[in-house]
């Protein structure tokens, strides 16, 4: 798990231990660190304050930056948006939850990169005369995430 995905959760208020756990475990395998090791070794059932002392004392000892609260929404819908490739289940409701994110945190990018395939749910749900069947609002979603991704793929290079 990244930490943008983990100060997101964290900043919507729900956050478990084991996301702290998770986060801990994922980035022990690029570092090594006493105080992360100890965070990735925790039982889920912990305290949260507990394990939130375990992370401040994580992120001093590594000297890691926290992203901003943008950062971390922004981080947050890549997950998801690698979700609809990675996942076996229709990306309805992820796209749905990228939206909801998008126009409730005021994204306006994404708020416009998403706005037709919120439509295209919305007709699919809610218009008995739209011409898309689910499967083909699933595959659009999916090739509009393939087509976003490959963008800024190539944006990267040449930068």
């Amino acid at each position: 798990m990244k930490l943008e995905i983990l100060v997101y959760k964290k900043y919507k208020g729900i956050v478990t231990s084991d996301d702290y756990i998770r986060w801990a475990g994922f980035l022990l395998r690029e570092m090594d660190s006493i105080e992360l090791a100890k965070l990735a070794t925790m039982n889920q059932n912990t305290n949260l304050f507990e394990i939130e002392k375990m992370f401040q004392n994580v992120l001093s000892e590594i000297n890691l930056k926290m992203p901003s609260i943008q950062e971390a929404m922004y981080g947050y819908i890549s997950y998801l948006e690698q979700e609809i490739l990675q996942s076996n289940q229709s990306p309805i409701l992820t796209a749905k939850k990228i939206c909801e994110i998008a126009y409730s945190e005021g994204l306006e990018k994404k708020k416009m990169e998403w706005y037709e395939i919120s439509e295209w749910i919305d007709q699919l749900e809610y218009d008995s005369d739209f011409r898309l069947s689910k499967e083909e609002v699933e595959n659009k979603i999916r090739d509009f995430v393939l087509t976003n991704d490959q963008q800024q793929i190539n944006v990267t290079k040449v930068d």
